[in-house]
C-alpha cells in the first residue's frame, strides 16, 4: 500500500499591521502671524507610537502650501528630525502674505506615511487684527471648526479656555487689544469710518481769584534764540480688556525712542520766556507679550513710526514748558476708540542751554465685537527723556 503525504495548506497573508505612528501638533495651530513684526508661531509637532510614546529619529518634513508664508532663505518645504522628546522645532518661518497659511508635516517610517495638517492666520499688522474683527466672525468659525477635529488635543484645549471660541478668535482679540489698547493705535490718525481729533497746544497758568498772573523773576539777560537738541528713551504700553467668558488679555510693549527737539525763544529780559517748541518722536517696537492668547505672535521687529508735536512756551527762564495734548475719538472698521495723546518739553535756560525732560503719554478706551460678543478695555502708556538743548 502506498501512502501519499497530504499537501500542506496554503500559508495565509498575515493582516495589514495597524497605523502605528500618528503626529500630533504641539504649537502654531490657530496662530495668528502680524507681517509687519516680521516672524510667525514655528510649528511644533510630536511624533508618537501606538502607546502614545515620543519617537525620536524620524524625519518630518513641513510644506507652506501658497505664498502666504516661507521658511529660511525663501523656502516652501523644511525637514526637521524629530529630537529625544519626540519633537520636530521649526525654525525661520516668517509671514509673507495676508489670508490663511496652511502647513502639511508628513513623515514615512517603514513604509507607512503619517500627516497633520496645521492652519494660521496673516494680517498685515497688529491694528489690522483688530480692524479684522468686526467682520472676522465667519472666518474664525470655519478655522475653529477645523481646529476642533484637528490632530492636536491641546489645540482643542486652547480653544475651550475661550468659552467656545476658536484658537484664531482669541489671537484676533489679543491682537486687538495690543493694537487698539496701544501706542500704535494712538497714532492711526484716524479711522476708515469716523473720526474727531482735537488738539490743544500750550503752557499753563496760575489763577488766583479769578485773575490770570503770569511768574516773573528779576531782570536777565536776553534768553533769546534757537535752541536745538536730541533725546532717546524707552516707551511703555499696556493695554487689557475683558471679554464675556474668557480670562481678561493683558499685552504690554514696549518701544524706542529717538528723536529731536528745537525750542525758539523770544528776546526778553524780564525773565519771562515766550516762544514756540517743536519736536519729533521716532518709536521703533522692540517687544509685545500678551496673556492668555494661545499662538498670538507679536514679536518685535515692526516698522517704525513717527510722533511730531508743538506748542507755544510759556513760564520763566527757570521753568519753561511747551506740550500738545490731543483728543481723538475714532470707529475703524467697528473697533471703537477714544485715545488722548500728549507729548511735550519743560525746562530751563541756563546761559547758552537748555536741559529738561521730554515726557509722552497716552490713555484710552476700546471696545469691539466679534462672534457676537463684545470686548472693552482701555490702554495707557508712557515714556521720560531728558534732553539737552543748545543755542
Amino acid at each position: 500500500m502506498l501512502f501519499v503525504p497530504a499537501p500542506a495548506p496554503a500559508q495565509q497573508p498575515a493582516p495589514a499591521a495597524p497605523s502605528a505612528l500618528r503626529i500630533v501638533v504641539i504649537a502654531g495651530e490657530d496662530a495668528i502671524n502680524i507681517i509687519q513684526q516680521k516672524t510667525a508661531v514655528n510649528p511644533i509637532v510630536e511624533v508618537r507610537d501606538r502607546n502614545n510614546l515620543p519617537v525620536a529619529g524620524v524625519a518630518v518634513t513641513f510644506n507652506v502650501g501658497g505664498q502666504g508664508a516661507a521658511f529660511a532663505g525663501g523656502a516652501s518645504t523644511l525637514t526637521v528630525t524629530t529630537n529625544a522628546a519626540g519633537q520636530a522645532v521649526v525654525t525661520g518661518l516668517t509671514p509673507t502674505a495676508t489670508g490663511a497659511v496652511t502647513i502639511n508635516a508628513t513623515a514615512v517610517v517603514n513604509g507607512q506615511t503619517i500627516a497633520a495638517t496645521i492652519t494660521q492666520t496673516n494680517f498685515a499688522t497688529a491694528a489690522e487684527a483688530a480692524q479684522a474683527a468686526a467682520g472676522a466672525s465667519s472666518a474664525s468659525g470655519s478655522s475653529g471648526g477645523a481646529s476642533g477635529g484637528g490632530s492636536s488635543g491641546a489645540t482643542g484645549g486652547a480653544g475651550g479656555t475661550g468659552g467656545g471660541l476658536s484658537g484664531t478668535t482669541l489671537g484676533i482679540v489679543g491682537g486687538g487689544i495690543a493694537a487698539a489698547g496701544g501706542l500704535i493705535a494712538s497714532q492711526a490718525g484716524g479711522g476708515d469710518d469716523s473720526s474727531t481729533t482735537t488738539t490743544t497746544t500750550g503752557g499753563t497758568t496760575t489763577t488766583t481769584g479769578g485773575t490770570t498772573t503770569t511768574p516773573t523773576t528779576p531782570a536777565t539777560p536776553s534768553i533769546g534764540g534757537t535752541y536745538n537738541g536730541t533725546f532717546s528713551g524707552t516707551y511703555t504700553s499696556t493695554g487689557s480688556g475683558s471679554t464675556t467668558g474668557i480670562p481678561t488679555i493683558s499685552c504690554t510693549s514696549t518701544y524706542s525712542i529717538t528723536g529731536t527737539i528745537r525750542v525758539v525763544l523770544n528776546n526778553t529780559t524780564d525773565g519771562s520766556a515766550s516762544g514756540t517748541g517743536d519736536g519729533t518722536a521716532t518709536f521703533r517696537e522692540t517687544a509685545t507679550t500678551c496673556t492668555n492668547v494661545p499662538g498670538l505672535d507679536l514679536s518685535s521687529g515692526g516698522e517704525p513710526f513717527v510722533l511730531p508735536f508743538t506748542g507755544p512756551v510759556s513760564g520763566s527762564s527757570s521753568s519753561l514748558r511747551f506740550i500738545q495734548d490731543t483728543t481723538q475719538n475714532q470707529n475703524i472698521s467697528g473697533v471703537n476708540i477714544s485715545t488722548r495723546m500728549s507729548a511735550g518739553f519743560s525746562g530751563s535756560v541756563s546761559g547758552t542751554s537748555m536741559s529738561g525732560t521730554v515726557t509722552i503719554t497716552h490713555s484710552n478706551t476700546f471696545s469691539f465685537s466679534l462672534e457676537g460678543i463684545t470686548t472693552s478695555g482701555s490702554g495707557t502708556g508712557t515714556g521720560t527723556m531728558p534732553a539737552t538743548l543748545t543755542r
